[in-house]
C-alpha cells in the first residue's frame, strides 16, 4: 500500500510496452442471418452464421507467452427449421468449429517443469468445438 505523498515507485510493477493478457492488437467479429426459402407452405428456415478473428496473445496470468493464442479465426453455424406459427422448431449447430486452442510454449516456461497450472491458463468449452441439435416446442 503506497503512502500518501510517496513519489517512490517501490512495490509496483511497470508494465510499460507489454502486451496485457487477453489483449489482443485487433480482432473482428461479424454475424449473418439469411433466411431461406422453403419449398413447403406453412414452414420456415434460416441459416445464421458468426464469424471471429484475432491477432494472437498472451492468455497465461503471469504474462510469460509461456501460453498464447495464435492469430486465429472461428466460425459458429447453426440452421433452424420450423412452423411458421412458431410452435416448434429444430436448430441444427456448430460452435468453435475451427476448435482453436491456447499454445504452450516452452521455451518461455522458466521453470522447466512442464506443468501448466489453471491460473496459467484458462480451459473451458470455448476451447473445443461443439455439435448439436435443439428441438423447442412452444405450448401457448
Amino acid at each position: 500500500i503506497a503512502e500518501v505523498g510517496n513519489d517512490s515507485l517501490e512495490g509496483t510493477i511497470n508494465r510499460s510496452n507489454v502486451e496485457a493478457r487477453n489483449a489482443p492488437d485487433w480482432q473482428f467479429a461479424g454475424s449473418l442471418r439469411y433466411d431461406l426459402p422453403t419449398l413447403i407452405e406453412g414452414f420456415y428456415s434460416n441459416l445464421d452464421v458468426n464469424v471471429m478473428a484475432s491477432d494472437n496473445f498472451t492468455t497465461n496470468r503471469n504474462f510469460s507467452n509461456m501460453v498464447s493464442m495464435k492469430k486465429h479465426a472461428d466460425m459458429n453455424l447453426s440452421m433452424e427449421i420450423g412452423g411458421v406459427d412458431e410452435r416448434w422448431s429444430i436448430v441444427v449447430y456448430g460452435r468453435n468449429l475451427f476448435a482453436n486452442k491456447p499454445t504452450y510454449f516452452s521455451e518461455f516456461d522458466l521453470s522447466g517443469e512442464g506443468i501448466i497450472s489453471g491460473s496459467d491458463v484458462e480451459i473451458g468449452m470455448a476451447n473445443f468445438a461443439t455439435y448439436g441439435a435443439r428441438l423447442r416446442v412452444n405450448f401457448f
